[in-house]
């Protein structure tokens, strides 16, 4: 996926023309963004990104899914005359993976038994399973199945009631992790 930001640059006025694209990325895969301009001599390029701040005409990047909106910017810098412009654009991170109640057990019930599912995870590649922001371990009362692709209670308790999450390794990249869409468990429901 390759999107063009467009700045460009005259010697004696400095104009900006520059496409502010709003788009979707897809969590674990690569996309390459490209700033262009017209200037004389030259222009340098920076690219801001989630508060960090990358040198080049060029940044390729891979969304982790962690951010549904983020703000990219690019700024070109004429080499000569040091005026700089920049143009930003907002991009939607979109997710194929999220955290889902089992099907054969859609409501959590106190001492009853429920699993999550990790829907868009591919088979036979790592899962981690995250509750609030940690790992979670599995236990005498919880446990991993199908290849880590599910997590199952033997029976809920009240503390088990949080924000849930599962880290997938992408099929097109072993280096490509993407956290998925979550899943709020409440464990209020009573039988």
């Amino acid at each position: 996926m390759a999107f063009d930001l467009n700045t460009i640059y005259t010697l004696l006025a400095l104009a900006l023309r520059g496409l502010s694209y709003v788009g979707r990325v897809r969590a674990g895969y690569e996309t390459t963004f490209t700033c262009t301009s017209n200037c004389i001599p030259g222009c340098t390029y920076t690219w801001l990104l989630k508060g960090r701040t990358f040198n080049g005409s060029e940044l390729t990047w891979t969304p982790d899914g962690l951010d549904r909106i983020v703000e990219l910017q690019c700024t070109a810098v004429n080499t000569e005359s040091g005026s700089s412009k920049g143009i930003t654009t907002i991009l939607e991170v979109k997710s194929s993976v999220s955290v889902r109640p089992s099907p054969q057990l859609p409501l959590p019930v106190l001492n009853q038994s429920f699993s999550l599912d990790c829907d868009g995870s591919f088979p036979g590649l790592p899962v981690i399973w995250y509750k609030d922001g940690q790992v979670v371990a599995p236990d005498a009362r919880i446990n991993l199945l199908e290849h880590n692709t599910s997590l199952h209670f033997n029976y809920l308790l009240p503390s088990d009631g949080g924000f849930y999450q599962c880290e997938v390794t992408m099929a097109n990249m072993a280096e490509s992790k993407v956290i998925s869409l979550g899943y709020l468990l409440n464990c209020e429901y009573k039988m």
